[in-house]
C-alpha cells in the first residue's frame, strides 16, 4: 500500500509526462495536431490549455468518476486531474451566479440539505447563462470558479455555446435552498472559501 502511494505521488509530480502523453494522445487525452496545438493565453502554458481541453472534451467522463470513488484509482487519470487543478489555479476567479443542471436520484437530493456544507469530490461544471441538461437546476454563487470557455472544447472561442465556469475538485458549498419550484428541483448554493 505504501509503495503504491509513493508511486502515485511520484507520478503526480511528473507533470511534463502528462503533456507528452496528452499531446501524443496516449493518456486518453485529445491528440493535438500542429495546427490545433494551443498557444499560451491568460498566463497559461500549452500544457495547461491541453489539460482544460482534455477535461472539457471527453476527459471528464474518466476523471470525475475516479475522484468520486466510482471507479478504481488510476495513475494516468490522477496526473490529468492534478494538471487540471494546476491550470485552474492560474486563471482569475469568476465571481457571481452560475447555473448547473444535473440528474439527481431521489437519494442524492437529500445530500443537499439546506444549511449543510457539501464537498464535491470531482470537478464541478457550471455555466454563466444556461444549465447543462438535468432534472435538477443548481444556482451557485461562485467565488473562485474559473471561466474556462476560452479553452473549452465546446466554448464560444471554439464556436460552441457553452460559457463554462469550472470549480476545482474538492470545492465546498453551503446549501441554502433545496425544493421544487414550478415543477423543477432547484438547489441554491454558495461557494465556501477558506480564509487564509
Amino acid at each position: 500500500m505504501l509503495d503504491s502511494a509513493r508511486s502515485l505521488l511520484d507520478a503526480v509530480r511528473q507533470g511534463e509526462s502528462f503533456v507528452r502523453r496528452t499531446v501524443g494522445g496516449a493518456a486518453g487525452g485529445a491528440a493535438l495536431s500542429p495546427t490545433t496545438e494551443p498557444q499560451p493565453r491568460s498566463g497559461l502554458e500549452p500544457q495547461d490549455v491541453a489539460a482544460i481541453a482534455d477535461y472539457t472534451g471527453a476527459g471528464f467522463e474518466e476523471i470525475n468518476p475516479m475522484l468520486r470513488g466510482q471507479t478504481p484509482l488510476d495513475v494516468d487519470i490522477m496526473i490529468r486531474s492534478a494538471a487540471l487543478s494546476r491550470a485552474l489555479a492560474k486563471l482569475p476567479n469568476h465571481r457571481g451566479t452560475v447555473v448547473r443542471g444535473r440528474d439527481l436520484a431521489t437519494a442524492e437530493v437529500a445530500f443537499y440539505d439546506p444549511g449543510s456544507i457539501v464537498r464535491e469530490p470531482g470537478f464541478t461544471s457550471s455555466d454563466t447563462s444556461r444549465p447543462f441538461p438535468g432534472n435538477t437546476i443548481f444556482y451557485i454563487e461562485s467565488k473562485t470558479g474559473k471561466d474556462v470557455s476560452e479553452f473549452s472544447t465546446y466554448g464560444a472561442a471554439a464556436g460552441g455555446k457553452e460559457h463554462e465556469v469550472l470549480f476545482d475538485a474538492g470545492t465546498r458549498f453551503l446549501v441554502q435552498f433545496n425544493d421544487i419550484v414550478d415543477g423543477n428541483r432547484v438547489i441554491l448554493m454558495e461557494e465556501v472559501v477558506d480564509r487564509g
